[in-house]
């Protein structure tokens, strides 16, 4: 499997070959699909959409340990009933699905004793 540099280069020499435009600024239709060409095969074979679903998906997973850690630390400082207000912020944001969600969650974090939102949730 070639690399996305020797792509590339295949690509620019195919549209080197091509004869250019008149200004400098602008680019004919053959560069143009030449330019097209070489991206639309790095976006196939450089797994770019796996790599992307990848760090979202381990974006999710790591967003319910941040919100129990930001919600212990809230306990420490500020008082639980206040939550509900903040949150009311987030209503505004975030879409419907991601807010039911992280409400869910930090609604049974908040109703915990306070022993347990102290310095780690057991």
């Amino acid at each position: 499997m070639i690399g996305a540099q020797q792509r590339w280069r295949a690509g620019a020499a195919m549209a080197d070959e091509v004869p250019g435009p008149a200004s400098k600024g602008a680019m004919g239709r053959r560069r143009w699909r030449a330019v097209l060409v070489v991206t639309a095969e790095s976006l196939v074979t450089d797994r770019a959409a796996m790599a992307a679903a990848g760090a979202a998906f381990y974006a999710t997973l790591a967003l319910f340990p941040a919100i129990s850690t930001l919600i212990s630390f809230y306990g420490l400082v500020f008082d639980r009933a206040t939550v509900a207000a903040q949150l009311q912020v987030l209503a505004g944001i975030a879409p419907g699905p991601v807010y039911a969600l992280i409400a869910a969650r930090v609604t049974a974090l908040v109703a915990q004793p306070a022993a347990q939102l102290g310095l780690g949730l057991a």
